[in-house]
C-alpha cells in the first residue's frame, strides 16, 4: 500500500469563497433522511474511529490508487492507465490527435450508465471505446443526437453491470468514416450509445483479423497509449445492494482555482490514496460570474484527472447564476453540466436540470437549487 503523507480537514479561504474538503466513509448507509450537508460528519462518526484518528484512509483498491512521485506528495500519477490499452480502431484518434482541452469528465453515474463529455479541437463524431479490461476496450457508444458532429461531445453508456469497473477511452471520428455503417447503427439499436456487448453486434464496425492465438479475434483494436485512457465504476443497485463504506468528495465555494485549491486537491488525494465513489460540488465553482472559461480554468482543470475517474454531481450556487438562467436552464452552467434529472441514476425525475436526486446503493442523495429557484 502507497505511503502517502495526509493533510485532513485544510481549507483555505479566497476573493469571496472558500475551497473546503470533506471525505467520508460509512459502515452503514443513512437513511433517505440524512442531510446532504451532514452526510461527511455522519459518515465519519458511523466509521471506526482508528480511519479518523490515523489521519489517511488509504486507496481500497490499488488498481486505482494515487502512486506518490514527488517527496512534497504533490506529484503524483494514478495506477489504472500505466500500461498501453487496445481499444477499437473506431478510436484511432484520441488524446493529443483531436486536441482534447476540456476532459473526459464523468456525468450522471449510475448502476448501469455513465455520460462521458468532452471537448475537442478536432471536430466529428464523438466515440468512447471501453471494456472490462484495458486490454479489450472493444464495446463503442457514439455522441448523443444534441452533440452532432462537433467539438462538444456528449456520450451516453447504458446497460452497464452494477458494482463493475470499466475502462475507457474518448475520441473523434468522421462522418466519411462512419458513413457506411452509420445506417447498421441506427437500425440495431438507435443512434446514442447502446454497448455491443456481443460480438456479432458490433464486429460490424471494425475489421476482421486472421490473426490466431491473441485472445483479440474477431475484432481489429488499435493501441491506446499509457495515460490516454481511464476507469470508472459504475454504482450499487439502487434501494439493492448494500454499498461496502462509501466515500464522498463534497467541495463548495471551490472556484477560485489558484494554489490553495490545488492544495486542497491533493490534501485529499493523500488522505484516500486517490479512491473514492463520487463527487458533490456544492456550488460556486466558478469565481467570479460563472463564465465558460472561469469553470474550465478554476474547475476543469484543476481536477481533470480526478474528473475522468469520478462522477461529479453539481448544485449551482450564486457565483454560477450570473451567466446562466436557472428558471430557462439555459447558459454556461447548463451547457457543461449534465444532472441525472432523467431519473436514470436512481430517483424520481425531476424533469429539471436545476434539482435532481440519484441513489448510490441504498443511500439517496437530494440536490437542490436553494440560490435561485427555493421553495417559493
Amino acid at each position: 500500500k502507497p505511503k502517502v503523507a495526509a493533510r485532513p480537514g485544510e481549507s483555505t479561504e479566497g476573493q469571496g469563497g472558500r475551497s473546503e474538503k470533506m471525505a467520508s466513509e460509512s459502515a452503514r448507509a443513512p437513511s433517505r433522511a440524512a442531510a446532504l450537508g451532514l452526510v461527511g460528519l455522519l459518515f465519519c462518526a458511523m466509521a471506526a474511529l482508528r480511519v479518523c484518528a490515523d489521519g489517511t484512509l488509504g486507496p481500497r483498491d490499488l488498481k486505482k490508487a494515487k502512486l506518490v512521485k514527488g517527496g512534497d506528495g504533490s506529484d503524483y500519477y494514478y495506477a489504472d492507465n500505466l500500461a498501453p490499452g487496445f481499444a477499437s480502431e473506431l478510436c484511432k484518434d484520441h488524446g493529443s490527435a483531436i486536441g482534447v482541452f476540456r476532459g473526459p469528465y464523468l456525468q450522471a453515474g449510475g448502476h448501469d450508465r455513465v455520460i462521458v463529455r468532452w471537448s475537442s479541437e478536432a471536430q466529428g463524431f464523438g466515440v468512447v471505446c471501453y471494456g472490462t479490461s484495458p486490454g479489450n476496450m472493444a464495446s463503442v457508444a457514439f455522441d448523443e443526437e444534441s452533440f452532432p458532429r462537433g467539438t462538444e461531445h456528449s456520450v451516453s453508456i447504458s446497460g452497464l453491470l452494477p458494482s463493475t469497473e470499466y475502462y475507457y477511452v474518448v475520441a473523434v471520428t468522421s462522418a466519411q468514416r462512419l458513413a457506411p455503417v452509420e445506417k447498421e447503427v441506427e437500425a440495431f439499436s438507435g443512434w446514442g450509445g447502446s454497448p455491443r456487448a456481443e460480438e456479432d453486434s458490433w464486429s460490424f464496425l471494425v475489421e476482421e483479423v486472421e490473426e490466431a492465438g491473441t485472445g483479440l479475434e474477431g475484432s481489429s483494436l488499435g493501441i491506446v497509449s499509457p495515460g490516454a485512457y481511464h476507469s470508472f465504476s459504475t454504482f450499487p443497485r439502487p434501494l439493492r445492494d448494500s454499498p461496502p463504506p462509501v466515500r464522498v468528495w463534497a467541495i463548495g465555494d471551490s472556484g477560485m482555482g489558484d494554489d490553495n485549491a490545488r492544495r486542497v486537491r491533493d490534501a485529499f488525494l493523500n488522505f484516500t490514496g486517490g479512491d473514492w465513489d463520487l463527487t458533490l460540488g456544492l456550488g460556486d465553482l466558478a469565481y467570479g460570474s460563472g463564465r465558460e472559461y472561469e469553470y474550465q480554468r478554476n474547475l476543469f482543470d484543476v481536477y481533470q484527472e480526478q474528473n475522468a475517474r469520478i462522477p461529479i454531481f453539481t448544485t449551482p450556487g450564486n457565483h454560477d447564476r450570473p451567466t446562466s438562467d436557472m428558471w430557462k436552464q439555459t447558459g454556461p452552467y447548463f451547457d457543461l453540466f449534465t444532472n441525472p434529472g432523467d431519473g436514470n441514476s436512481g430517483g424520481v425525475a425531476s424533469n429539471h436540470k436545476s434539482y435532481y436526486s440519484f441513489d448510490y446503493g441504498k443511500v439517496h442523495f437530494v440536490s437542490v437549487d436553494s440560490q435561485e429557484l427555493g421553495l417559493h
